[in-house]
């Protein structure tokens, strides 16, 4: 076992550090096991969910980085049997969501459908967290982005040395990993967002083509993810300018093309020779 029963609100206490090495050991061990808890329908819910919040791109998403094998010995070794019951009924909800939306259980429905279903959980987790599907939305997003941005390809090809210090080392344990520092041009210190905050209701009165988030300083290439402050991937821009031109735009709309909600968000930006940049910015409706 990686260690005794702990909770979720235990574990979003600890240190960043603390977190790495903790992340880096259910790795590890999630790797060399079989299945603890889940079944293989409750497992591939769990891969469906976690691919959707985090899915591939140009880099590998939630089930490339085997985020369900990580997930699934959190919740055998680390929740009280109570959570654990819990978490599995939350795996049930989604599918009884799914059944009486589109008649068929939530892995068997379209992308589109399975978004429809994610966004139902979400907004209602935002008005009440107490409720088990809003509970047990919160608790799987959480942990599919940690069980990522803890995996070796969430480490080696994502984050880097913002947020996750050190190399990849699964059998890092409580090592605390020295933070690379990067010191070569272009300096994406200088990518910001503007303007900041956006206000959407006076933009919509510029109209449409006004209606952008500006992402300035930018090099010649690079890719940008933004995030809610959930951790669900929103959309993702891929700049290209070899003429040197430094700004992308952003028409403020999900990868489904509807406008997002007020809220503080995040953007990770990262270049082709692995260097990145996290920063944040806050949406008024």
């Amino acid at each position: 076992m990686v260690g005794g029963a702990l909770a979720i609100p235990t574990l979003s206490g600890l240190s960043p550090d603390l977190l790495l090495a903790l992340g880096r050991r259910v790795h590890a061990a999630a790797g060399s096991s079989a299945l603890g808890l889940f079944d293989a329908h409750q497992d591939e819910t769990v891969s469906t969910i976690a691919e959707l919040i985090i899915p591939e791109t140009d880099t590998p998403g939630a089930r490339a980085a085997r985020v369900n094998e990580f997930i699934d010995l959190i919740v055998a070794e680390w929740y009280w049997p109570g959570e654990q019951l819990s978490f599995v009924a939350g795996l049930a909800d989604v599918d009884a969501r799914a059944r009486a939306a589109f008649g068929a259980d939530f892995v068997d429905g379209n992308e589109k459908q399975q978004m429809a279903i994610l966004a139902q959980l979400a907004a209602e987790a935002a008005a009440d967290e107490t409720t088990l599907g809003p509970r047990f939305f919160q608790q799987i997003r959480w942990l599919t982005v940690y069980g990522y941005y803890t995996s070796e390809i969430g480490v080696r090809e994502e984050l880097e040395w913002v947020a996750i210090p050190g190399r990849y080392d699964a059998c890092a344990g409580d090592r605390v990993a020295e933070r690379t520092e990067f010191t070569d041009k272009p300096d994406l210190s200088r990518i910001h967002a503007v303007p900041d905050p956006f206000y959407s209701t006076s933009h919509s009165r510029l109209g449409a083509a006004r209606q952008r988030i500006r992402f300035v300083n930018l090099p010649p290439e690079a890719t940008i993810r933004i995030y809610s402050a959930g951790g669900v991937l929103v959309d993702v821009i891929n700049h290209y300018d070899p003429t040197g031109g430094d700004e992308a735009r952003w028409d403020v709309r999900n990868r489904s093309g509807q406008p997002v909600a007020s809220g503080v968000y995040f953007y990770h930006v990262t270049t082709p020779d692995g260097k990145a940049h996290v920063g944040k910015f806050t949406i008024l409706n």
